[in-house]
């Protein structure tokens, strides 16, 4: 039995990033789930130009 070689890595990895790096966060987010390379190439992406939103300190309740 020949061992077999997924076609996703004969391409070089800096092309797939070069590809995926205008992909929306949801094509990311997508992408990540098709393989374990596509995982580790795509889940840097992803978090790379994370943006967390945070309430107005004026908008917290603290009350509690």
């Amino acid at each position: 039995m020949a061992s077999e070689v997924a076609y996703c890595t004969k391409l070089p990895t800096e092309l797939w990033v070069r590809c995926w790096t205008r992909s929306t966060s949801q094509d990311l987010r997508s992408l990540v789930l098709v393989c374990r390379y596509f995982r580790a190439v795509c889940q840097p992406l992803l978090f790379q130009n994370l943006e967390i939103e945070a309430p107005a300190p004026e908008d917290v309740d603290r009350t509690n």
